[in-house]
């Protein structure tokens, strides 16, 4: 079940990576005095991206275009905290039911 979710956030960081090396050759591309429509054009992007880009290029040179890594703050379980969940989910909450429970409670 959480193999799902390992699986998805490998997609996610490999989709990032390949937004970052777009950014970096965008990089290279204003370096190489083609402006950004062309860039745009050439790297299948929206010519708002690609100017957004060059703005930052031009500010503060191709580290500006360097991941900043993942918004929020991701994951506060360990990954032994998160194998304990997946076999807790696995068993069930009738597993778990009687400890939750106040005496007397009708259920």
């Amino acid at each position: 079940m959480y193999e799902v979710f390992r699986q998805k956030r490998r997609a996610v960081c490999a989709g990032a990576e390949q937004r970052q090396a777009l950014r970096l050759r965008a990089a290279d591309m204003f370096a190489g005095g083609i402006r950004p429509p062309r860039v745009a054009q050439q790297l299948g992007v929206t010519r708002k991206s690609a100017y957004e880009w060059h703005r930052a290029w031009q500010i503060a040179g191709k580290a500006a275009l360097a991941s900043k890594g993942a918004s929020g703050t991701g994951c506060k379980l360990t990954d032994e905290q998160l194998t304990h969940l997946e076999t807790a989910l696995e068993q069930g909450a009738a597993t778990y039911a009687s400890a939750g429970r106040r005496r007397g409670s009708p259920r």
